[in-house]
């Protein structure tokens, strides 16, 4: 889902993505999106390369996105909108939608509309390391959750297979 989540940040200055030792053709996907591929040492999880990355960024506002997700239209917009209009923003919360082989789904843990903090500012929060941690708002900022409308979503196609499934988790 790569060049669908990279199509989806179109709308960005700019992009930055991480190849953490990818075996396909990711690198050459990324590089017709951005001059910006960076490579970093395989990690466990995502928090541990974020705090890196930021690193790497010209801009203050931040999107940490996987490469199986993709960021709808409709939110966008919104995302535009809260950054300019919101006083002392630091985070913002999306909804997500959770999708497995191909469905979106209902039940489990998984299930569901979802909220979660992908968009942050790199100057008004601290990024953990720590799986489940992430990006932490310091004093006298602010989080703003956006609500959902329907549309306005980042689709999550967290596994194409049952094999895919086992294989990561494994």
């Amino acid at each position: 889902h790569l060049r669908e989540s990279l199509a989806s940040l179109a709308f960005c200055d700019e992009i930055i993505v991480a190849d953490l030792g990818s075996t396909d053709n990711s690198v050459e996907i990324a590089k017709s999106f951005t001059n910006q591929v960076i490579s970093i040492p395989r990690v466990q999880y995502v928090e541990m390369a974020l705090g890196q990355l930021v690193l790497f960024a010209h801009n203050d506002w931040i999107i940490s996105q996987d490469p199986d997700e993709v960021i709808s239209p409709a939110l966008t917009g919104q995302l535009h909108d809260v950054i300019e209009h919101e006083q002392d923003l630091a985070k913002i919360v999306t909804p997500m939608r959770y999708y497995f082989k191909g469905k979106r789904l209902n039940g489990t843990i998984w299930g569901g509309l979802k909220h979660k903090d992908r968009v942050f500012n790199r100057d008004r929060t601290r990024i953990s390391p720590l799986v489940h941690v992430g990006v932490t708002v310091l004093p006298g900022y602010n989080t703003y959750q956006i609500a959902f409308d329907g549309n306005n979503v980042i689709e999550h196609y967290w596994m194409d297979s049952y094999k895919a499934l086992v294989l990561k988790h494994w």
